[in-house]
């Protein structure tokens, strides 16, 4: 599959993170070796997967990362099964996950730049989104020499750090009685068994209408120059979509190989959405009819945004209404 010549620059590579403070961020600790034992299962090249203290670049908070940058094949395929890994597995803590897509020939200060041109505004973020100084991709601290200064070296957590940071995410849980621990280590579920679909949305007010109904039929153009057929498309007007609560265009697909494309619709969506944010749900339910209280579950716990998170609907005032 193609993402198509309109899809510039490249997504040639991705980044998993978890950023918290506190007890929270040590709970994500066991979420990382998830992750991590998740992409190698898959047999994916990860090329770092450190745990850093505030402070790095522009994160505000402790930081674990999965770096995925030297993979040869099939990058956007395996992009596409840690957004539903995350989204079904990371206990609705925050995280993000980004492209990359910058060019690395470029000098330092330009690539970063380029680096918040485009990986940093194509973030995927899960649950809210999290605060952090984006200036430091535009107005970076340098050296004498002129040369931007190293942020990360001293801020790697040690091999002891990260197992004391764990020991006391495990003892968090535990005292909880958290259901995501089994013998000391996070449950998972393998997405493929519990994801049946993803449904790609945008909201839009009466002045981005046209253009994000544009998008939508050039999304649909770029699914038929891949033989892919939506189970559904649609329009709906506000409040007509529940729980969202604005006006939205929803492309859904539900067929049995929905996963051998969806990285590569999330990746066309970062290169081509412009300005217009998008909204996607991983389908945790089977079948068509699903009860209201579910249908939000899902919508606040297995899904994910690009720029802004969509409005939904007070779940008081919509209990009776038809579900989509």
């Amino acid at each position: 599959m193609s993402l198509g010549a309109s899809t510039t620059p490249t997504v040639w590579g991705f980044h998993v993170h978890m950023e918290l403070p506190g007890e929270e961020f040590q709970k994500s600790l066991l979420v990382q070796d998830a992750c991590r034992e998740y992409l190698e299962g898959r047999e994916v090249k990860i090329d770092a997967m450190d745990v850093m203290k505030k402070g790095y670049g522009p994160h505000l908070e402790e930081m674990w990362e999965l770096r995925v940058e030297t993979q040869k094949d099939n990058v956007l395929g395996h992009l596409g099964h840690i957004i539903a890994f995350m989204a079904v597995n990371r206990g609705q803590l925050p995280a993000y996950i980004h492209p990359v897509m910058h060019d690395v020939t470029l000098p330092g200060i330009q690539q970063l730049k380029q680096e918040g041109e485009t990986n940093q505004q194509q973030s995927l973020w899960f649950g809210v989104k999290v605060d952090q100084l984006q200036d430091f991709f535009f107005n970076p601290p340098l050296t004498e020499n002129g040369d931007i200064v190293d942020t990360r070296s001293s801020r790697i957590y040690t091999e002891d750090e990260i197992k004391n940071s764990k020991q006391q995410g495990l003892e968090s849980l535990l005292a909880e009685r958290s259901t995501r621990i089994t013998r000391s280590q996070w449950a998972t579920v393998d997405p493929v068994d519990v994801v049946h679909g993803f449904h790609f949305h945008a909201e839009f007010s009466p002045e981005t209408s046209e253009k994000a109904l544009q998008l939508q039929a050039r999304f649909l153009a770029f699914l038929k120059s891949n033989d892919v057929v939506p189970t559904s498309t649609d329009v709906h007007k506000a409040g007509d979509y529940l729980p969202l609560k604005n006006a939205c265009w929803v492309v859904k697909l539900e067929s049995d190989d929905c996963f051998s494309i969806f990285g590569e619709a999330i990746a066309w969506c970062m290169c081509n959405r412009g300005d217009i944010p998008l909204y996607f749900l991983c389908k945790t339910w089977e079948g068509q009819n699903v009860d209201y209280e579910t249908l939000v579950a899902a919508h606040q716990n297995n899904s994910l945004f690009l720029e802004i998170s969509p409005e939904f609907v007070d779940s008081d005032l919509a209990m009776s209404a038809t579900c989509p």
